[in-house]
């Protein structure tokens, strides 16, 4: 799949960073970078259309849940253990206004 090998390509811009941190150091070619990151945008838009997905709608679904399973309050400074939380009862604090996103 077109998705999973532009995913990749982007993976190599960092596979030999000197420590093995993504934080640690940058790629030189940022351009480059982009370019491949725009390519997994591309095709990720494109299998959303496809199977009828809202992006926004579903990346916002996902920012609840995740703000549900992994509280501010109890992840700082570790990764904590997911808490049990069903999708549908998913509450929060959501940090993203859905009348500014496009």
């Amino acid at each position: 799949m077109s998705l999973l090998i532009e995913a990749a390509e982007v993976a190599e811009h960092f596979q030999w960073l000197l420590d093995g941190s993504e934080d640690s150091q940058l790629p030189g070619d940022r351009e480059a970078v982009a370019a491949e990151m725009a390519d997994v945008f591309i095709y990720l838009i494109m299998l959303a259309d496809k199977l009828d997905i809202n992006l926004i709608e579903a990346t916002l679904r996902k920012i609840r849940l995740n703000e549900a399973r992994y509280p501010e309050e109890h992840c700082q400074g570790a990764v904590p253990e997911p808490l049990e939380v069903e999708e549908g009862s998913v509450t929060g604090n959501l940090r993203y206004n859905r009348e500014n996103t496009p």
